[in-house]
């Protein structure tokens, strides 16, 4: 005689199996696609969603790896918004260091743009003191070039 599950392992088989249903779910993927990604067949994937069979542990570790799931809230239940929430805020502290790094390029491109406008009052000045010094004829045509904005950037 086979031994028989209890009640209570059939149970939490099956509210396993709906967890690991609501992940493909939430990934809105077929049996057949979400069976693909994580590298089983589709009648495995099956079996446990209708909780026949508890997941290996191979597939519970592609899972996880695959869709960034937290084992915990799949195994024993937790809610999948603490998940969420706590991805969100990976998410937000990414967004928060990359806008760092933009206002970080943004200041030196305004320093640089201060550097250049600089330069040009600089080249202006050089030019109009060559110009009341008595000057080459190719002068005039390096002053049109920069009052015309034609110089350096």
């Amino acid at each position: 005689m086979t031994a028989q599950p209890s009640e209570a392992t059939v149970s939490e088989a099956q509210q396993l199996g709906q967890r690991f249903q609501q992940v493909r779910k939430d990934a809105n993927l077929s049996q057949a696609d979400f069976a693909a990604r994580l590298g089983f067949s589709q009648q495995t994937i099956s079996t446990v969603e209708i909780g026949l069979v508890a997941p290996s542990v191979e597939l519970l570790a592609n899972l996880a790896k695959e869709f960034k799931v937290d084992l915990n809230q799949v195994i024993a239940g937790e809610p999948f918004r603490d998940a969420e929430l706590a991805n969100l805020e990976e998410v937000r502290k990414g967004y928060r260091e990359l806008l760092g790094k933009i206002r970080g390029q943004v200041k030196r491109l305004q320093a640089g743009e201060k550097v250049i406008e600089s330069v040009e009052r600089n080249l202006k000045d050089i030019f109009n003191t060559y110009r009341n010094q008595g000057k080459p004829a190719d002068a005039d045509h390096a002053d049109n070039e920069i009052d015309q904005g034609r110089h350096y950037r």
